[in-house]
C-alpha cells in the first residue's frame, strides 16, 4: 500500500515558521509523504528569497507557485489571488495529492484553497476560527477559507466554537493548539548568543521588537499610519535597542519600507 500524499502550501516566511512542526511530523510519519508547494514572498528577492531557508531546513520543494504582484493599487490583491488560483491548480494537477493543507488567513492561502476545493481535493485548514479585527481583510478571508475547507485544525476552543457556529460538522473540527508551541518545547529557536552575533546587539540591554504591517484596505495611508509608531520609537532612551522587521507582502508594503528607510538615520541618531 502506497503512502498517503499530503501537499502543504506555504506563501510567506511567518507562515512557514508555524508550519515547520507540521511538515516535520508528516516527514517523520512512516505512512505519509509530504509534497511542499512554495509560493508568494518565499520567491521574492525583496523578502530574502526565503525558499532557501526551507531548503536549508532539509525539506524538498516539489513545486514553486509564482503569484503576480502588480502595482500598489486597489486591484493588486485581487490580481494576485487570480494568478495564484491558476498556478496552484497547475501544481496540484501535477502532484495529485490525497490531502491539501493550508494555513491561516493570507491571500496566497485563499487562492490555494479555492483551487484545491474546486478540484475536489480534500483540504485541511489550520488556524481557522480566529479573530483579527481592526478593519483588515484577515477575518473575512480566514472565514471564507474555513467554509471552503473540509477539515479544520484550530489553535483554541473559542476558534473551534466559531467554526461550529458556522455550521461545520463537529467531526471535521479538531482543537490541536498552536504549532509554534512545538518549536518552543523542542528548543527550536535562536539563543541569545545567536541573536547577539547576528544583529551585533548587546542582549544584556533592553530590546524592542517592532512589527507593523500595512492595512490592505487602507494601503494609501501606510506611511501616515506608520509615522506615530516611528515617532514613538524615536523617543526611547539611547540604551534601548530596536529591531524593526520587514512587513508582509501586502499592498502598501513598499511605502512602509520607504518610511522606515527615510527615518532610519533619525532613529539611529536618536537611539
Amino acid at each position: 500500500m502506497k503512502n498517503r500524499r499530503i501537499a502543504v502550501f506555504t506563501g510567506n516566511r511567518a507562515e512557514y515558521g508555524l508550519q515547520f512542526p507540521v511538515l516535520k511530523a508528516i516527514d517523520d510519519h512512516s505512512d505519509l509523504d509530504y509534497q511542499l508547494i512554495v509560493s508568494g514572498a518565499h520567491l521574492d528577492k525583496n523578502f530574502g528569497n526565503t525558499k532557501n531557508e526551507i531548503i536549508e531546513d532539509g525539506f524538498e520543494i516539489h513545486d514553486e507557485v509564482k503569484i503576480m504582484m502588480g502595482n500598489e493599487n486597489e486591484s493588486a490583491t485581487a490580481i494576485a489571488i487570480g494568478s495564484g488560483i491558476l498556478e496552484v491548480s497547475r501544481a496540484l494537477s501535477n502532484l495529485k495529492p490525497d490531502i491539501f493543507v493550508v494555513y491561516a488567513d493570507r491571500f496566497e492561502g485563499f487562492a490555494a484553497v479555492i483551487a484545491s476545493t474546486q478540484m475536489n481535493i480534500p483540504t485541511a485548514h489550520i488556524e481557522g476560527g480566529d479573530i483579527t479585527e481592526g478593519g483588515a481583510l484577515d477575518d473575512s478571508v480566514r472565514h471564507a477559507m474555513t467554509k471552503l475547507s473540509h477539515f479544520h485544525f484550530t489553535t483554541n476552543q473559542e476558534a473551534t466554537n466559531r467554526i461550529l457556529a458556522m455550521g461545520e460538522a463537529s467531526w471535521r473540527v479538531h482543537t490541536v493548539g498552536f504549532p509554534a508551541i512545538d518549536l518552543i518545547q523542542n528548543n527550536n529557536f535562536a539563543s541569545p548568543q545567536e541573536i547577539e552575533n547576528l544583529l551585533s546587539f548587546d542582549v544584556g540591554k533592553p530590546i524592542v521588537l517592532f512589527t507593523q504591517h500595512s492595512v490592505t484596505t487602507e494601503f494609501k495611508l501606510a506611511q501616515e499610519q506608520l509615522k506615530p509608531s516611528l515617532d514613538a520609537l524615536s523617543q526611547l532612551k539611547k540604551d534601548i535597542q530596536v529591531i524593526i522587521t520587514y512587513p508582509n507582502a501586502d499592498t502598501g508594503f513598499k511605502n512602509y519600507i520607504k518610511s522606515v528607510l527615510a527615518n532610519a538615520k533619525i532613529l539611529s541618531e536618536t537611539l
